[in-house]
């Protein structure tokens, strides 16, 4: 599984209530954990 396809898997069976807003897409975002260098 890549990038996105990890967010789809955990997001897919919640609720959609909306678009959110900036702020959260950016918290959201930065939560995600830098892949290493040399996997």
């Amino acid at each position: 599984m890549e990038g996105i396809e990890y967010l789809y898997e955990l997001c897919e069976a919640l609720p959609r209530c909306g678009p959110g807003d900036n702020e959260f897409t950016k918290r959201a975002f930065y939560a995600i954990p830098k892949p290493p260098k040399h996997p």
